[in-house]
């Protein structure tokens, strides 16, 4: 009797699968083309050239943005990440 159900919920979640696939691969065809453009890398998007881009716009020091709706500033290079980090008490206050 167990092997009947183990059997049963194997070919079920198999055919789910197969199903799956095969009209993901349907649809994806019938679909409308998207806009020239990139995703970029999975997960952090295109964080990297978003930065690189404001940082040339900008200044290659500092520039302060959005993300994710909060102000922040960014600040590029070592000679700013020593001067955060030696005054950090001093003049900035550390958030978590």
């Amino acid at each position: 009797m167990e092997l009947f159900f183990l059997s049963l919920s194997a070919f079920l979640t198999i055919t789910a699968l197969a199903l799956g696939i095969f009209t993901s691969k349907k649809s994806s065809a019938t679909k409308t083309k998207l806009p020239p453009g990139s995703f970029g890398w999975p997960i952090i998007g295109e964080t990297i050239e978003f930065l690189k881009d404001e940082e040339l716009k900008y200044s290659p020091h500092v520039f302060k943005t959005k993300i994710l709706g909060e102000k922040t500033a960014v600040i590029c290079g070592p000679a700013g990440n020593k001067f955060l980090f030696a005054n950090e008490q001093k003049l900035v206050m550390a958030w978590h």
